[in-house]
C-alpha cells in the first residue's frame, strides 16, 4: 500500500510500534446538529473502554449530556447505550429509559437477542464505525425514532447454515446433555428427534431413516458404541442404507477417545462442542449421497480444554450456552440450568453408591455421567476432578475415598453458585 511498518525494543524498557500510510483526505463531513439544552440525556453503559471514549467524545461534541453508570443510579428519564449482554442478563430494559441503544461485537447473538425481546431500539457493532455511530447519534439529538435493523444479520442464528426437514436423532442418557444438543441443533433450523439409552437408539433407527444420529459413547444397558455395531449389523442384514452416526463423547484422551471408530461411527464431536462445529458435521454428512462419507476428524477438542483449566467455571463454555441460546435467550439458560440442578445431585448419589460397595467397574461410568453432563454447563473445576476420578477407575480399579466425595459434593454446591450468579438467576431458579 506504499506505507511502512515496524518495531522498535529495549529489553526491560518496553516497545514502539509504528506504521505510517499514504492516504488521500476526504472531503469534510457536514456538521453534526447540536442538541438543545433541554435534550435528554444519555446514560452509557458499555464495558469497553475504546467504546466508551468513542461514544462519549460523540455525545458530548454533540452537546448531549452523558451520564454515568451503574445502570440503577441514573434519575428520572435518559436514553441508554448499554452493552447487549447487560440487557439479556436482565431480561428488561433500564428503568426511566426512553430509548435503548444496545452494542455488542459483530457476531455475539445478545445483540439479535435484545432486538427480538425488544429490550432496545437499534443495534450498533463495536468496533463502532461512523457510518453507523453518526446516524444514531443524529437520532439521539433529534429525538428521531430509530429504525430497527430488520436484516437477518442481526438476528440470532444469522450467518448459520439452516438444515430445514433434516431428520436428526440424539441419543444421550443425559437430560442436560439432550437439551444443550437440541438446542444447539434449533438453531440449525433442526427439531430432533431424542432418546436416552443405546437400545432406543438402536429401535429408533429400525423404525424411521434419520439423516443423521449424534450418538453419546457412554450410556447405561446397550452403550453408544455397542448400539452402533448393532446398527451397522442391522442394515448389512436388511440391506438398507448406512445412516451416518457421530460420536458425542467427553472422551479426549485413553482408548475411550478412539472408540468410535471401532464401533463403526462416522466421526466425532467432543464435548463441549460448539455450534459451528455441530453445523460442520451436519453439512458434512446431511446429504443426498448414499455412499460412506470418509471419517469426520474435523471437530477434535478444543486447544484450551476445560479439562485443562483451573478455573471453577470455564468461560469459553459459557459463551457457548449464550451462544447456542439464539432468541430463546433467558429461557434456554434457566431449563438448561434446572436441569443441571436436578440431576448432577443425583449423578452424585450415584457416584456415592458406587464407592460406597467400592465398585470401580460403577465409579467409571458414574464419575463420566457427571462429568460430561458438568463439561456442557461449563463446570470446569468440577468436570477435571470427575475426570481425575473416572480415569482411575478404569485405568488402575481406584475408588475414591469418602473425603474426595465430600469435596467433590461441595465444589458442586459452588459451581451451581457460581453458574446462578454468572446468569444473574436468583438461588432458588429451577427449571420451569
Amino acid at each position: 500500500m506504499g506505507g511502512e511498518i515496524g518495531v522498535t525494543s529495549t529489553v526491560g524498557e518496553g516497545s514502539e510500534f509504528f506504521f505510517s500510510l499514504p492516504l488521500e483526505a476526504e472531503a469534510a463531513a457536514p456538521a453534526a446538529p447540536r442538541a438543545r439544552p433541554d435534550a435528554t440525556p444519555v446514560a452509557i453503559a458499555t464495558a469497553g473502554s475504546a467504546t466508551r471514549i468513542v461514544l462519549d467524545e460523540g455525545l458530548r461534541g454533540a452537546g448531549l449530556r452523558c451520564l454515568p453508570e451503574p445502570m440503577t443510579a441514573v434519575p428520572g428519564e435518559a436514553d441508554w447505550i448499554v452493552d447487549a449482554s447487560k440487557l439479556v442478563r436482565l431480561g428488561a430494559r433500564p428503568a426511566g429509559a426512553r430509548r435503548v441503544i444496545a452494542v455488542a461485537a459483530m457476531g455475539d447473538p445478545t445483540g439479535g437477542q435484545a432486538l427480538d425481546r425488544r429490550l432496545a431500539d437499534t443495534l450498533l457493532r463495536h468496533p463502532l464505525v461512523q457510518s453507523e455511530w453518526r446516524p444514531a447519534l443524529e437520532r439521539l439529538v433529534t429525538g428521531d425514532a430509530f429504525e430497527v435493523p430488520t436484516a437477518t444479520a442481526e438476528r440470532a442464528g444469522a450467518g448459520l447454515p439452516q438444515f430445514t426437514g433434516a431428520r436428526v436423532l440424539v441419543a444421550d442418557d443425559s437430560a442436560v446433555n439432550r437439551e444443550v444438543a437440541c438446542e444447539a441443533l434449533a438453531r440449525l433450523g433442526v427439531t430432533a428427534a431424542t432418546v436416552d439409552d443405546g437400545r432406543a437408539a438402536l429401535a429408533a433407527v429400525k423404525a424411521e431413516a434419520f439423516d443423521i444420529v449424534l450418538m453419546d459413547g457412554s450410556m447405561p444397558d446397550i452403550d453408544g458404541f455397542e448400539a452402533t455395531r448393532l446398527i451397522r449389523a442391522h442394515e448389512a442384514a436388511a440391506g438398507g442404507r448406512r445412516t451416518p452416526v457421530v460420536a458425542l463423547t467427553a472422551h479426549v484422551v485413553g482408548g475411550g477417545a478412539e472408540a468410535w471408530r471401532d464401533a463403526g461411527m462416522d466421526g466425532v464431536l467432543h464435548k463441549p462442542f460448539t455450534v459451528a462445529k455441530l453445523a460442520e458435521c451436519l453439512a458434512r454428512f446431511v446429504s443426498s449421497s448414499e455412499a460412506p462419507a470418509a471419517p469426520l476428524v474435523a471437530a477434535e477438542a478444543p486447544a484450551a480444554s476445560p479439562l485443562e483449566s483451573d478455573a471453577l467455571l470455564d468461560s469459553g463454555n459459557l459463551a457457548q450456552l449464550e451462544d447456542m441460546a439464539g432468541s430463546s435467550g433467558r429461557e434456554f439458560i434457566v431449563r438448561v440450568l434446572g436441569l443441571y440442578v436436578d440431576h448432577a445431585p443425583k449423578a452424585l448419589d450415584e457416584l456415592s453408591a458406587a464407592v460406597a460397595a467400592t465398585d470401580a467397574a460403577r465409579v467409571a461410568p458414574a464419575a463420566h455421567s457427571l462429568k460430561s453432563m458438568s463439561l456442557n454447563i461449563g463446570a470446569a473445576a468440577l468436570a477435571r476432578r470427575l475426570a481425575a476420578i473416572e480415569g482411575g477407575a478404569r485405568d488402575g480399579g481406584d475408588v475414591p475415598s469418602a473425603d474426595d466425595l465430600a469435596g467433590i459434593a461441595d465444589l458442586l454446591e459452588r459451581t451451581i453458585a457460581a453458574l446462578r450468579g454468572h446468569f444473574a438467576l436468583p438461588p432458588e431458579a429451577k427449571a420451569a
